[in-house]
């Protein structure tokens, strides 16, 4: 019973001993806790080097013949505007053409009530007046009477790659500069890394806040800003 006792009594000062440690000295709890894990951005504003625009040409016509023979025209004279305004990565789509079919009471009949007839103009550039020269083209035609439909341009840029090795780069110093902050007035420093990992890239219109957890790549925009953002964990080297 004594030799419990005594025991007993080892185990609780060698307690009290480790938290009296613990309370004189807190660093030891920091390094104890795996040091500091801190999250580092990078961003960069970039304009668009490549874009894409297209459109489509839609007829209605008695006739199958005369449905198809006015999407011709109509795309003739597309092709002319656009050369006009140089244009020259313009393609057209062959027409296409199908029957309309008579509605009665919310219910299709089998009854062909004309013909349609369509083709799609895509138009690749690398520049954003060549964007703009399209967007005129187009505008002039549907002054003009021709029933072309366009869809909203979409915006790229194709130097990504070097990009983002930068923007790592960057976001890595910057995490290391957060954490140099955070130690600095404990009279701690910095060890090696830990572990660090990618976040993903996204790409938005400026300022703007929008995130998404599989990336963002925003096309709608000519500039975009390119946002990275690391997580970095750096050992505690103590005081």
């Amino acid at each position: 019973m004594k030799k419990t006792v005594i025991f007993c009594s080892a185990i609780l000062a060698c307690a009290l001993v480790a938290c009296a440690a613990i309370l004189v000295n807190p660093s030891v709890v920091f390094r104890n806790a795996g040091g500091i894990k801190v999250k580092g951005t990078a961003v960069e504003r970039v304009q668009s080097d490549a874009a894409e625009w297209g459109a489509k040409i839609y007829v209605r016509a008695p006739s199958l013949r005369a449905a198809a023979a006015e999407a011709e025209k109509f795309a003739a004279l597309a092709k002319a505007e656009f050369e006009k305004r140089s244009v020259r990565r313009a393609e057209f789509s062959a027409v296409s053409a199908s029957p309309v079919y008579k509605v009665e009471k919310g219910a299709t009949t089998n009854v062909v009530e004309a013909y349609a007839a369509a083709l799609s103009i895509s138009v690749s550039a690398n520049s954003r007046e060549e964007i703009v020269n399209v967007e005129a083209a187009c505008s002039e035609l549907l002054k003009s009477g021709v029933p072309i439909f366009p869809g909203e341009a979409r915006y790229y840029y194709t130097g990504l790659e070097s990009l983002k090795m930068r923007l790592l780069e960057a976001a890595a110093q910057n995490a290391r500069e957060r954490a140099e902050k955070l130690v600095s007035g404990s009279g701690s420093k910095l060890g090696p890394v830990v572990s660090a990992s990618q976040g993903i890239f996204q790409i938005t219109r400026p300022l703007s806040n929008d995130t998404s957890d599989w990336g963002m790549y925003d096309t709608s925009s000519f500039e975009k800003d390119v946002k990275c953002v690391v997580t970095i964990e750096f050992s505690a080297a103590g005081r």
